[in-house]
């Protein structure tokens, strides 16, 4: 009978013991990190990467490969570069027809149209005809004189872009005009993939295309947020300024180094100022926005950049910034951080030639 109780014991003991084991694994160990599906393809002039984190493999490379159909399609319907696209056609027909696009494509051009009146022209789609006269995005740019230059700006002009809503239809006033939505397209087609990709719940999600990078989620069930590096605008393409951690939300980055050529000692780059059909005399090179909405941190990043830093910093004195969060580099390496972002925001204090301050 003592020799059975012992037994009971001793089993007794082991059992308590396994499920002891059992807890503690369930409780303290690491959780097996989850292996993202990655996709890259190259679309809108960059590579769009994806990242999709989620247990169910399968079902993540199903949506990741849909979401590369998606943004073909957008590609197609809003590139300057594409001869049949909605942009070309409105084009195309500028000073003679209304063209009759579909509802995210007219909804997209008027919210550009807002912009351009928010920003008093600083931000103009219109600008088309100056981009391609100076062909930065080219194998061959250039500097148009001065004559062809004042040419030119008498097209620019977002007032001159013509809606007629009752059937979403579009018209440029001038022949010879044209729009580009090069500017704030890669921002939207952030929001148009968070839209699709929601109703899925992942356990994370990031995209990046262009300056643009989308995050939602965390990659690791220990993980609650993404470190984002921020690009030195001076250095190499994996040189970072700093680390930014965040979730759930949109950063765009304009800057003098994305593209550019150079000339007698002149950086010549990407980002154009209407009102001098050029590329924008700033004294800033990297504006970083992180905000909700891609369409809108686009736009900000674009027209904060041409504006320069004594706008951008006023805007932030005056509590206008409530809604966007900014990093922003000037052309003394000063970077202007958002006091929001101060305990998300992890500088790289080797790059000594950067004296980073919370504003």
């Amino acid at each position: 009978m003592k020799r059975h109780s012992s037994l009971y014991i001793v089993i007794g003991m082991l059992a308590f013991a396994i499920i002891a084991l059992v807890l503690y694994q369930w409780l303290y160990e690491e959780p097996e990190p989850i292996q993202p599906v990655t996709g890259s393809k190259f679309l809108m002039s960059t590579l769009v990467t994806q990242q999709i984190y989620d247990s169910d493999q399968a079902r993540a490379q199903d949506v990741l490969d849909e979401a590369y159909v998606i943004m073909e399609g957008y590609e197609n319907a809003l590139s300057l570069y594409v001869e049949d696209s909605y942009i070309s056609l409105i084009n195309q027909q500028a000073g003679r027809d209304y063209v009759q696009v579909p509802g995210d494509v007219f909804d997209l051009l008027s919210l550009s149209y807002n912009y351009g009146r928010l920003s008093a022209g600083v931000f103009d789609i219109t600008i088309a005809p100056v981009t391609l006269a100076w062909g930065i995005h080219s194998s061959s740019p250039r500097i148009p004189g001065g004559e062809e230059l004042a040419e030119l700006s008498a097209l620019v002009n977002y007032q001159d872009i013509l809606f007629r809503e009752e059937d979403r239809a579009v018209m440029l006033a001038r022949e010879g005009m044209m729009v580009d939505l090069g500017a704030i397209a890669k921002g939207a087609l952030c929001d148009v993939i968070r839209e699709r990709l929601t109703p899925y719940s992942f356990q994370g999600y990031i995209l990046s295309v262009g300056g643009n990078i989308l995050a939602m989620g965390q990659p690791q069930e220990n993980k609650d947020h993404f470190s984002i590096g921020i690009r030195n605008p001076r250095g190499s393409e994996s040189s970072i300024i700093g680390y930014l951690d965040i979730t759930d939300v949109i950063i765009s980055t304009s800057g003098d180094y994305e593209r550019y050529f150079e000339a007698n000692g002149v950086r010549y780059h990407h980002i154009f100022d209407p009102s001098t059909a050029s590329p924008a005399q700033t004294d800033l090179i990297s504006v970083s926005i992180i905000c909700q909405s891609g369409s809108e941190a686009e736009f900000l990043s674009t027209y904060l950049f041409v504006m320069g830093k004594e706008h951008l910093l006023a805007l932030e004195e005056r509590g206008e910034n409530e809604h966007f969060d900014f990093i922003a580099v000037d052309t003394d390496y000063n970077v202007y951080i958002s006091k929001r972002l101060k305990d998300i925001f992890t500088p790289n204090d080797s790059l000594k030639e950067f004296t980073f301050i919370y504003v």
